[in-house]
């Protein structure tokens, strides 16, 4: 591929499956794993061509994920789960050189009838404050609201706020432009986006843990997930 940072580079999806007790059901879970190669948003000037670490933007949701991993080892889930680790979402100057690798995945991979998918991107903010994504909102709004519910509900995170601030494009929208219900987890208002201070100091373990623990409850409860509401 091409990065219009660093020139022609390898770039590498991995997915990893957990067959489930209804086989032909299938659920996804999402997170970009690399991080952007320069500090384009950095409060100094001589910093932003430096590549940056990352700490939330790409390595708080692949570690949620991972951890996710280590739970689908141990227990044996109703649907097929498929864990989904894309490159290159974060190297572009544009709409077209973002989300590299999950537009080559949908474009390529033809065992994409998932029920219904999520992916996190930036869960580990210490003040995080995560609203419906636009898109996912749009298309997706059954996936949205039950989601959000559970987080409100029955986990008491009010930090799920319950109102659209942003459309953004992010690793769930190639799979929205397929009519597959996947939706976009995010905080998009970091503070330290794209610079050089995205570091463990300014992400909380326990925000993540609590993001991980909403995401073994789809794991356990995916039917209640993709249900329509009967008023609706």
């Amino acid at each position: 591929m091409k990065n219009p940072y660093l020139g022609k580079t390898l770039g590498t999806n991995i997915t990893a499956t957990y067959k489930g007790k209804f086989e032909d059901k299938k659920i996804a879970f999402a997170t970009h794993w690399d991080t952007r190669p320069v500090a384009d948003s950095d409060f100094l000037s001589k910093n932003r061509a430096k590549p940056i670490v990352g700490a939330n933007d790409g390595n708080s949701s692949t570690a949620i994920l991972l951890a996710l991993s280590d739970f689908l080892k141990r227990y044996k889930p109703k649907y097929t789960v498929q864990l989904l680790f894309f490159d290159a979402e974060d190297s572009g100057k544009d709409e077209d050189t973002f989300c590299i690798g999950s537009n080559y995945f949908v474009s390529h991979y033809s065992d994409i009838n998932y029920r219904f998918g999520m992916v996190l991107d930036m869960v580990g903010d210490k003040d995080l404050n995560i609203f419906y994504e636009g898109y996912s909102y749009r298309y997706a709004k059954v996936i949205c609201e039950n989601i959000w519910n559970v987080a409100n509900n029955k986990f008491k995170y009010d930090f799920f706020i319950k109102k659209k601030k942003y459309f953004l494009i992010d690793d769930h929208y190639a799979f929205l432009k397929k009519n597959i219900p996947v939706i976009d987890i995010i905080d998009f208002d970091y503070l330290y986006w794209h610079t050089l201070e995205d570091i463990p100091k300014n992400c909380s373990i326990d925000n993540m843990e609590k993001i991980l623990k909403l995401m073994i409850y789809v794991v356990k409860f995916p039917e209640k997930i993709e249900k329509r509401r009967k008023y609706e």
